[in-house]
């Protein structure tokens, strides 16, 4: 879909969670995490690196292109459905902002975001990790997330501030030439070898560093990368 044609999406941030890195026994493993979140009580502040109080295990998570991840509330009722798994009403999927509306079918990449006394830029969809799956015991669960592009996207900040449950997200602006992040993850995660999407999504000025090498490293060699390792935890 064109994004000049969306409409201007608008949200409400519903839960604001943070969480430290833990272990996470499952599917005869310990795993370290900072997957277990919680929604914090009043306003929290949020830096250029993320919330203060939240961690990550990996120095591959977080840093300032994905400061935030964001997830929508509106896809919680279909995980319940097809799984049947009984989730906590915010922070379920690991999201720092679980929200209202703005889904990735809704948002862009490079739109810039009012949240509070904040203001943050969409920068790349989730690739999601086998650590969700061990999170509900669905090895399957990751898989199922990027093959219906509800993965969640991540956030950098662009002026530091607080945000709190109850706050409006209003949309400030939007680049042209941009695509949403449901197509965003739809080449990252699931249609790899989409070699002409991929180029152009790579040449978007606002995407995160990390999902660009990614994107490049393809064109370059036409050989993807294996998933195994990020979907199911395998060497």
């Amino acid at each position: 879909m064109d994004p000049t044609t969306l409409s201007r999406p608008s949200g409400r941030v519903l839960g604001v969670c943070v969480g430290t890195v833990q272990p996470l026994p499952a599917q005869g493993r310990v795993h370290r995490t900072g997957f277990l979140k919680h929604p914090a009580d009043g306003p929290v502040r949020l830096g250029p690196l993320g919330l203060e109080g939240d961690e990550h295990d990996y120095p591959e998570h977080g840093g300032p292109d994905q400061a935030l991840l964001v997830y929508s509330v509106d896809h919680y009722a279909f995980w319940q459905r097809e799984f049947g798994i009984s989730l906590a009403p915010v922070g379920a999927f690991a999201e720092n902002l679980t929200v209202a509306g703005l889904t990735e079918a809704e948002v862009c990449l490079g739109d810039v975001f009012g949240i509070g006394d904040a203001v943050v830029e969409v920068t790349s969809p989730r690739a999601p990790c086998y650590k969700i799956g061990a999170r509900y015991d669905l090895r399957e669960l990751p898989v199922r997330m990027q093959d219906t592009l509800r993965t969640g996207y991540l956030l950098r900040v662009i002026e530091e501030g607080s945000i709190r449950a109850g706050d409006e997200i209003t949309l400030l602006s939007r680049p042209a030439g941009t695509v949403t992040v449901a197509e965003a993850a739809r080449v990252r995660n699931r249609d790899r070898d989409d070699w002409e999407a991929a180029a152009r999504i790579a040449a978007l000025p606002t995407l995160a560093a990390g999902m660009r090498a990614t994107l490049r490293a393809r064109l370059e060699t036409r050989e993807l990368e294996p998933d195994g390792p990020r979907l199911f935890g395998e060497a």
